[in-house]
Order: C-alpha cells, then sequence, then structure tokens
C-alpha cells in the first residue's frame, strides 16, 4: 500500500453514500477544505483486493491531464482504506444519456463530449497506460460538461466510482459486467490482444451510446455470453437515422473488426478538428479558436504502448503541459492536408507545419522551415504560433535566433491575445529584465492575468510573491490563495510552499539533528520557537506529503524533517530515515546530509559509519561542503579543504557556493582575506538572485569592502534581498529607513521591514521594532504594544531587551497600559541610563536624536550613544557613527 494510506492527520467526513461494489464503496466526503469523493475498501479484505487498490492508485499518481479524473491522495480510517479523487459534479455520461440531460438532436455537444473522451484516452495512451474498461459509466462530467475519465487499470474488477451519478444520489441499472464495450479480439479465448485500438473501439460504443439515448448495447439480448459471440462475428448495434454522416463514419471506423483498421484516438481528435472547421466556415482553426490555445509540447520520438509503437503529435489546446493526441509517423496524408490547407492562408495549418518541420515529422526535419511557417502564422494573428515564435527568439527552442526584445514582443502579441502561457512568459521577461525592463509590477500583472485563467506556475509564482511583498502589497491571505489553487492542480513547488506557509508560521527551522551530542532513539534535538501568527501543522504535513507523493525531493526532506521532529505526526525516526532516503536518491543535498547523520548515530537505519560517510560525501560532491569539512562531519574541520570544495562547485554556477566561497575571502578562511575576491563572487551569486549573496553585496557596499562605498547601492542589494524574504536584509532596509541613512527617514517603511523580518524571528528586528512601538513612532496595528516582542527578544537571547521587559511589567508602566506619554518614557530611560543600562541610554539617545519627550539635542544624542556603545551595544555603535557624520 502506498504510504500515504496510513495518513490520518485530516478528518475524513463521509457524505452521502453514492454507490457500492463487492468489495468497495463510494461516498460524497470533505477532507479538510476539500470536496471529494472517497472510494472505501476494507482493509481486511483478500490481498487481491489490496492489490487492486494499489495498482489503481499507482496508475492515478501518475496522470495529470484536463480530461482525466484528478487523484488527491490516500487515507485510512476506521479500518478502511480510502482513494481520494476529484469531484465529478454532473455525475456519470451514463446518467446525463438516462436522464435526457443531452438533446438528442444537439450533434455539437455530443461530438465535443466524443472528443474530449479521445483527448483523454490519447493521453492515457502517450503515458503507457490501457484503459480497458471504457463505458459511458466510467465517463465523468463536470458541472460545466466537461469529460474526466475515470476507473484506471481495473481490468476485471471494474470501478464503481464513475457508476454513480453525483446528482441524483443513486446507483447505475447498468446490466452486469463490461463485456457489451469490449473488443472482439480479447473475446478470444486462447491469448486476448489488449492493446490502445481495444480503447478505441470502446470508444466506438460509447459514441454509439449517445447517438441512440441508450446505455445497454444489445439490450433486447440479455445473455452476455451471446453478446460475446455475436461481436466475434462482426455484428454491431444499429445507429439512429439521423446520425451525422461524418460521426457514423468515425463509429464505425472505431469498432472495426479488425484492431488495425480502427484509428489511434489521437485520429479522432484530428478529424473532430477538421470537421468543425468546416463547419464553422471562419478563420478559426483546426483546433478550435486559438486563443484558447496554450502550447506545442517539444514530443519525444515515439512511445511503446504493448506491441504498438506510435509517434507523439501535440496539438496546442487548452492547459499547457498536457499531451492532446498521437498521429502515426508516416501519415503523409496529414502532411499534404496541412500543406493545402497552409497554403490557402489557413494559420492553424501554418502552425502545425512548423511543428512538423520542427520536429521532423511525414517530412526532413528543417529549422528553417519551422521557423518561416511560424513566423507566417504568427503574422496572420495566430496566438499559438505567436507563442512558439518568441520561444524560438528567446532560444528556448528550434534554431535558437536568440533576440530577448523580439521574444518579449510576441510574447506580448499572444498574451494580449489572451495566452496564459505567453502571460506567464512575459511575466517572466519582465520579472529577469529581458527583453524589457525589470519591473515586477508589470510582471505581477501579467503573472495574475495568466493566474486568473489557471495557468498554476502564475499562481505559484503570484503566491510566492504575495508571501514576500514582492511587486505586490505583501498579503499571506492572497498567498495562501493562490498557491492553494496551483497546489490543488498538483503543483509540487506549490504544494511544498504552502506546506511551508503552514509550518513557518509555528517558527519551525530546518534543523534535524543536534550533531554536537548522540541522541536516543525517541528524543532529537529539535528547532522549536514559539508561535507568533495562526499555523496549522497539520496542514503542512498534508500539503508536504501531497507533493513528496509526487516525488517532489524538498517536499519528501521535509517530510522527514516532520517526523523527525514530531510535528504535525507521531514522531517516527524510520519514516524519518525513509523519507530522507527518498530525497537523497533524488540528489537532495540536505537530506543526503541528514541521512548521513541518521546513519552516523543508528536512528531509524541500522548504525553504519560507512554509509554514513557515503551520504555525507554525496553531499559534498554536491557543494554542502560545510557538511563534510566547515562542520568537521565525517572528517576533520578544515577551512582549506572546505574552499578547496567551494571553488569547484562554484565554478559550475551553484550559487549557494558561490556565496560561501565569497565570505570564505571576507573572513580569511582557508584562504588569504580578500574583500575584492569576496565581492566578485557575491556578485556572481547575487546576479543569480541568491539572497543571502545579495545582502552581503549590500553589507560590502555600505563599509566599502571590496568596492568603493556606496549607499546606493547598498540599499539597491538590501531591497533586492528583503523583496526575496531575507530576514537580515529586510533588519538593515529597516534600520537604513530608521535613520534616514542613504533614504528619505521614513518611520513608516521602517516600521514595515523590521516587522517583515521580525515575523521571520529576526531579534534585531522584533528590538527595532518594539522600540518603535515604545517611543511611539508608530502605532502597533494589533494594539499589544512593544511588552511582547521584547519579552520574545529575551527568549532569545537578545541582552538588552530585559530592561525594557523589566520597567515594561513594573508599576511604573502606568498600570501595564500599551501606550504611554514620551515623558514618561524619558523618564523612566533616564533612571535606567544613570543605573548603567546600555538599553535605557540607547533609548535616552534616541530621543534626544528624535525630540521625542524633549528637545532636540543631537550633541547630547551622541553622548548618550557613546555611553552604550562602551558597554558594547553595535546599534549604539553604528547610530553614533552615523550622527557624527551628518549632524555634525
Amino acid at each position: 500500500m502506498e504510504d500515504s494510506a496510513s495518513l490520518t492527520h485530516s478528518p475524513l467526513i463521509l457524505g452521502a453514500r453514492l454507490g457500492s461494489g463487492a468489495s468497495s464503496y463510494v461516498h460524497q466526503a470533505q477532507y479538510g477544505d476539500q470536496p471529494c469523493v472517497a472510494k472505501a475498501f476494507f482493509v481486511s479484505r483478500s490481498e487481491l483486493v489490496r492489490q487492486t487498490v494499489n495498482k489503481e492508485i499507482s496508475i492515478l499518481q501518475r496522470l495529470r491531464f484536463r480530461h482525466v479524473i484528478q487523484f488527491y491522495r490516500t487515507h485510512e480510517q476506521d479500518n478502511r482504506i480510502y482513494i481520494l479523487m476529484e469531484l465529478a459534479e454532473k455525475g456519470s455520461l451514463e446518467h446525463a444519456i438516462t436522464k435526457g440531460s443531452i438533446d438528442h438532436n444537439d450533434w455539437t455537444t455530443k461530438t465535443r463530449l466524443a472528443h474530449e473522451i479521445a483527448r483523454g484516452l490519447a493521453y492515457i495512451h502517450h503515458e503507457g497506460v490501457l484503459h480497458r474498461d471504457l463505458n459511458s459509466n466510467n465517463v465523468l462530467l463536470t458541472k460545466h460538461m466537461e469529460v474526466k475519465l475515470a476507473n484506471f487499470g481495473l481490468a476485471q474488477a471494474r470501478s464503481i466510482a464513475s457508476a454513480v451519478s453525483v446528482a441524483s444520489g443513486k446507483e447505475s441499472t447498468r446490466a452486469a459486467g463490461s463485456v457489451r464495450w469490449v473488443a472482439p479480439e480479447l473475446l478470444c479465448v486462447d491469448k486476448p490482444a489488449c492493446s490502445a485500438k481495444s480503447d478505441v473501439y470502446a470508444l466506438g460504443v460509447v459514441m454509439w451510446e449517445m447517438a441512440a439515448d441508450c446505455t445497454v448495447p444489445f439490450k433486447d439480448q440479455h445473455d452476455d455470453a451471446s453478446v460475446a459471440l455475436d461481436v466475434q462475428r462482426g455484428r454491431r448495434e444499429q445507429l439512429p437515422e439521423d446520425t451525422p454522416t461524418e460521426y457514423r463514419d468515425w463509429v464505425e471506423r472505431c469498432w472495426a473488426q479488425d484492431p488495425s483498421d480502427r484509428p489511434n484516438a489521437s485520429s479522432v481528435i484530428l478529424v473532430h478538428d477538421q470537421t468543425t472547421k468546416r463547419r464553422s466556415n471562419t478563420n478559426g482553426s483546426l483546433l478550435g479558436r486559438s486563443r484558447s490555445a496554450v502550447k506545442l509540447l517539444n514530443a519525444p520520438e515515439s512511445h511503446s504502448i504493448g506491441n504498438e509503437r506510435v509517434g507523439l503529435y501535440a496539438t496546442p489546446e487548452y492547459h499547457d503541459d498536457h499531451l492532446v493526441g498521437c498521429l502515426p509517423q508516416t501519415d503523409d496524408d496529414v502532411v499534404t492536408y496541412f500543406c493545402k490547407a497552409a497554403k490557402a492562408e489557413d494559420t492553424d495549418a501554418q502552425l502545425f507545419l512548423g511543428w512538423i518541420y520542427g520536429h521532423g515529422r511525414g517530412v526532413d526535419k528543417s529549422e528553417r522551415d519551422s521557423f518561416w511557417w511560424y513566423h507566417k502564422a504568427a503574422e496572420g494573428g495566430n496566438v499559438v504560433a505567436q507563442l512558439q515564435l518568441a520561444r524560438m527568439y528567446e532560444g528556448r527552442q528550434g534554431i535558437g535566433a536568440i533576440n530577448a526584445t523580439k521574444a518579449a514582443m510576441w510574447y506580448r502579441k499572444a498574451a494580449n491575445g489572451g495566452n496564459a502561457e505567453a502571460q506567464h512568459a512575459l511575466g517572466r521577461m519582465y520579472t529577469d529584465g529581458c527583453g524589457v525592463k525589470e519591473n515586477t509590477f508589470h510582471a505581477s500583472i501579467w503573472y495574475l492575468m495568466a493566474a486568473k485563467q489557471g495557468h498554476h506556475e502564475a499562481q505559484t509564482i503570484l503566491g510566492q510573491w504575495f508571501a514576500l511583498g514582492r511587486g505586490v502589497v505583501q498579503s499571506d491571505e492572497e498567498a495562501i490563495r493562490w498557491l492553494t489553487m496551483a497546489a490543488e492542480q498538483g503543483n509540487p513547488t506549490a504544494q511544498r510552499r504552502l506546506g511551508h506557509m503552514y509550518l513557518d508560521s509555528q517558527g519551525l527551522r530546518r534543523c534535524a539533528i543536534d550533531e554536537t551530542k548522540q541522541p536516543n532513539k525517541t528524543s532529537g534535538t529539535l528547532c522549536k520557537q514559539h508561535a507568533t501568527i495562526n499555523q496549522n501543522l497539520e496542514k503542512a504535513f498534508m500539503w508536504f506529503t501531497v507533493a513528496a507523493e509526487q516525488g517532489c525531493a524538498n517536499a519528501q526532506y521535509d517530510l522527514g524533517s516532520m517526523y523527525l521532529q514530531g510535528h504535525g505526526v507521531e514522531q517516527s525516526d524510520v519514516e524519518a530515515a525513509k523519507w530522507f532516503n527518498k530525497a537523497a536518491e533524488q540528489g537532495d543535498i540536505n537530506a543526503q546530509s541528514s541521512l548521513g547523520l541518521m546513519y552516523e548515530y543508528g536512528r531509524g537505519v541500522e548504525q553504519s559509519d560507512i554509509e554514513a560517510a557515503n551520504w555525507y560525501t554525496k553531499a559534498a560532491d554536491q557543494g554542502d561542503i560545510r557538511v563534510m569539512y566547515e562542520q568537521g562531519r565525517g572528517v576533520e574541520q578544515s577551512d582549506v579543504e572546505a574552499v578547496k570544495w567551494f571553488i569547484k562547485v562554484a565554478t559550475q554556477g551553484h550559487t549557494s557556493a558561490q556565496n560561501s566561497l565569497g565570505s570564505m575571502y571576507a573572513g580569511g578562511r582557508g584562504v588569504e582575506q580578500s574583500d575584492v575576491e569576496a565581492v566578485d563572487w557575491f556578485i556572481k551569486a547575487a546576479d543569480q538572485e541568491d539572497a543571502s549573496a545579495q545582502n552581503n553585496l549590500g553589507l560590502m557596499y555600505a563599509r566599502g569592502r571590496g568596492v568603493m562605498q556606496s549607499d546606493d547601492e547598498a540599499i539597491k542589494w538590501y531591497t533586492k534581498a528583503a523583496e526575496q524574504g531575507h530576514a537580515n536584509a529586510q533588519n538593515s532596509l529597516g534600520w537604513r529607513y530608521d535613520l534616514g541613512h542613504g533614504v528619505e527617514q521614513s518611520d513608516v517603511e521602517a516600521a514595515k521591514w523590521y516587522s517583515r523580518s521580525a515575523a521571520q524571528h529576526n531579534e534585531c528586528a522584533r528590538f527595532n521594532l518594539a522600540s518603535m512601538y515604545e517611543l511611539g513612532l508608530v502605532i502597533d496595528p494589533s494594539d499589544k504594544g512593544p511588552l511582547p516582542l521584547y519579552q520574545e527578544a529575551t527568549t532569545r537571547g537578545e541582552p538588552n531587551a530585559h530592561f525594557h521587559v523589566q520597567w515594561l511589567t513594573s508599576s511604573d508602566y502606568l498600570n501595564g497600559r500599551t501606550r504611554t506619554d514620551a515623558k514618561d518614557i524619558f523618564r523612566l530611560y533616564s533612571r535606567g541610563a544613570k543605573q548603567r543600562h546600555a538599553a535605557a541610554q540607547l533609548g535616552l539617545g534616541r530621543m534626544y536624536e528624535r525630540g521625542l519627550g524633549v528637545k532636540q539635542d543631537k550633541r547630547t544624542a551622541i553622548v548618550w550613544y557613546g555611553k552604550a556603545t562602551a558597554q558594547g551595544h553595535t546599534d549604539a555603535a553604528q547610530r553614533m557613527e552615523f550622527l557624527k557624520n551628518t549632524a555634525l
């Protein structure tokens, strides 16, 4: 059974039972906040049942497509295993036919539904999956009447998840067994040859069901055996006389006796598109209006399904990254058709010729001809061709005629045409300053447009930007909203980021084992911090699990960390080691390091110095040199050896290693000290958006180390790092606005950046923000006042916070009120300053500097800053230096 089957950390609330079978039953359900369908199996049933469940899960986990039912997860509760799946509100196609939801004369809808079923089949065939039980009962419909294929991998035991109408809440009335949809070659006693063409036969029967408004083929025959014999002899159901000729032709081709005479599912797609084109008589497309298109795929050369070998033919409709069809590589008729249509100025035919020449399908591969046809179609207004042309100019595919400006221009044309993929790409161009001037606000607008169309990558970026306040106003609520949308589409990055939003609010950080001492089997040294905002470890665990089960290595590491620390789940060294191993096998450096520790101390695995050294070495080879030499894990600590490894990895473009190498040069550790070399390495990493390097580069400019001192450059790099969420950079930026150092003084901006840094548990920022609240420079929106921040700073070891906590909790503080008059604060600071409290001396200096509760006197401020500096208060020293340079 999949590991997720044992997870019970979100309550599963079962609604109405929708149906039942020999070994399972189905409920409408709610899992946490997610409505779903829950298919239940008894854990105590036979091993065959368990194997059936595993088979269905393994297939569902692989399939991510618009016309395939989405698998969410498994869940075990009350001795039952539940498969949780997407809810299709309209129930089955069988139900729609039986209830007359589709008008008999509505051939447009019937053809569209057949088209979508074919798309779903083409996709699963590409993925190496045969449905084997296709019928109207296993075709589900959403509230928008969109097809979702369901029930995979159960050739013998037919799933009842799709046999029930959610709308009616009643069980299917279909005759027992599905032999009436089975291809004749599968009815042979001797070695039935199951293939993709067998599914196409069933598609023909489903198309007959819609045409005849009848869900039981050969309804008057009650004996399945006699039906099977008739089908083997070539008998088929009669289509109604009013069936359109083209629809009739394709039904008859699909259920041809000889499998080789049947089309591929994708051929059904193509002909539907051609039929639509002829009927519409517009400048539309062979594949529908290109405004709804997203992109072509660079398909592999070929894939095998059983004994068949098919070439991929990708079409630009619907969502990105969705394969929608397969055509034989040698289909000359297809090439001929497109050539004729392209010469008649059909832009979609030109688009496909661009793809055909680019991939050498049916013609000699020619990147020049591919570019020419794409360009012609793009100039004709074809949105998808504009997208493809932009990619070619950007060098992402084709001839690589790199021209970032033209790439941005064509992306913009396609984006203005409503293409979500182009909108996402244009957002990326604005983010990177590629072909356009860097502008995060404009980038956020294009990401928003793509996200509203359901583009999961844009939704993920938008969610991350809302979390960081980058290009948009910071909002955790909006971050969670957009990340949830992307996560529910199966985006593992969004799932993991969402998990961290729920986790990080707890203040939990990535600390696995304290390697400075031998841990016992149950303890472990954890990195815990007090909760400061709402958190939900249960949801964090859920999203990490979903992403981890998709193979996301980072999420697997996160899940292992939660098991190790016992947060949101029962502590388990065995589970921790298992997930660390999964992530480590994929090359996750943190997981390799942690797995090395697990082997070193024998936690969750048998103790093995050899295995520990093996995983430490793998981590070191990837650049996590701190594990080996900086921290002396598995080897003797050596800065010199660390630098060697850093150089090896940094020269390959690894930003973390580049930043670490810069730090080694700056500190003269393992190498001759050189600020110039440090800056060079910081720049390399900072230009690749490494936030730590950007912060370090800001520090070098601020102090004039290795570069000419420049407040403007310092603020520029601090801002870049701060917008990515770097806590130290946020605090430094807040401090600059607090003093007006290199920027226009602004208490509001100072408080904003202090607040963001404090939310990440930066104790300096907590102290600075509390001080602003205490002095009345800004108003605490929570109205809690400075005391909670000072108390938090005290528990984290901030020595200067103790004075403030002591007097804020004393009777002198006006009976504990959260706000008081500046003169009262001045009086209490004066008393503390005379008692040689450095924090009080700093506070008194600030009051004299700003004229708070006392007449402004910057010379006296410098005196008090000097007294605090003499006691080792670094903030006072910096303020004194700045004031001397600016005020005197």
